[in-house]
């Protein structure tokens, strides 16, 4: 199991001095990236073999909102691989060890020329130790089911500096 010991900064929070939504799913992108990157199969690793981890889906229970200056450590552990697909928990503790929100999360291997999911090889796959060790979160269905009356928006441009390192 791996974890990363963080601050909540002025940056991480709202108008409320709470972290964000968006913070914490930060967070859990940081503690996973920074797991890759411990185990020698990170972003260089990755670009090099033309491969990238894409997330499929995530779900995510906060259970409290953690406040500026407050120290949070995030773990994260991989439970199980199969084909081309990788399957890692989340959660986040307070100091004292209460819980302040979990997650479960599917992410697909893929080929960036190709575009499709590829086998993960057994080489990377016996970088990381699994846990089956089970996220505090009873998972619900990957199905979105949408309203049937929806109403237009005014489309979002992409601005360069949201761009990550698999260009996405």
């Amino acid at each position: 199991m791996f974890y990363l010991d963080s601050l909540v900064r002025y940056s991480d929070i709202g108008s409320d001095q709470k972290m964000s939504v968006p913070a914490v799913l930060d967070l859990l992108q940081d503690c996973c990236t920074f797991h890759s990157e411990k185990v020698g199969v990170g972003i260089s690793f990755l670009q090099q073999a033309q491969r990238a981890w894409v997330l499929s889906f995530l779900q995510v229970k906060i259970t409290r909102y953690p406040a500026m200056g407050e120290s949070v450590r995030t773990y994260t552990w991989p439970s199980d691989f199969k084909n081309f697909l990788g399957y890692r928990n989340f959660k986040i503790e307070g100091m004292s060890q209460e819980l302040i929100a979990c997650a479960h999360s599917i992410w697909v291997y893929i080929d960036i020329k190709s575009g499709r999911p590829v086998r993960l090889p057994e080489d990377v796959r016996q970088r990381y130790q699994l846990y089956n060790e089970p996220c505090q979160l009873e998972c619900t269905s990957r199905k979105i089911n949408l309203p049937e009356e929806m109403q237009s928006k005014e489309p979002v441009r992409v601005s360069r500096f949201l761009i990550d390192t698999n260009q996405h």
